[in-house]
């Protein structure tokens, strides 16, 4: 099963959308400008202590207005160091890891240099009732 047909990969993207509508909400609510393009990065693996992700990015989207793209080769994924009106960066970095066995999600957000974070959630059920929650234990947010 590829990405484009797989249900969890679908509920990832789903959160990713949630990301991104916040942040432009929250831009516009403080006459800001949000970033100009989304890139999402899929890692090869995850710190399941305290949730960030590692290891080699797999796969990597961009999304400026509309739906996520794959690109054809995997972005430099490197945190950005230019800043609009120190708010966000002009390019903001979702970063996600779904555990081997299926059922942990890591998924963390770098829209700004005060707009970030991450959190580990659990996978419960399947196809269209499939979601994550939150899991107990450690998540980040600056």
């Amino acid at each position: 099963m590829g990405w484009k047909s797989d249900w969890l990969y679908a509920v990832v993207f789903k959160m990713a959308d949630a990301v991104v509508d916040k942040a432009r909400n929250d831009a516009r609510q403080l006459a800001k400008a949000s970033p100009i393009t989304w890139v999402l990065a899929e890692y090869s693996q995850a710190d399941w202590n305290f949730p960030v992700c590692g290891g080699p990015v797999m796969r990597t989207w961009t999304k400026s207005q509309c739906d996520w793209q794959e690109t054809p080769e995997i972005l430099d994924v490197a945190p950005p160091r230019s800043k609009l009106a120190d708010f966000c960066y002009p390019t903001a970095l979702i970063s996600f890891h779904v555990a081997e066995d299926r059922k942990r999600v890591v998924l963390n957000y770098s829209v700004g240099p005060r707009y970030a974070g991450g959190r580990i959630y659990r996978v419960s059920g399947q196809g269209i009732r499939g979601k994550l929650t939150p899991a107990d234990g450690p998540s980040w947010i600056s």
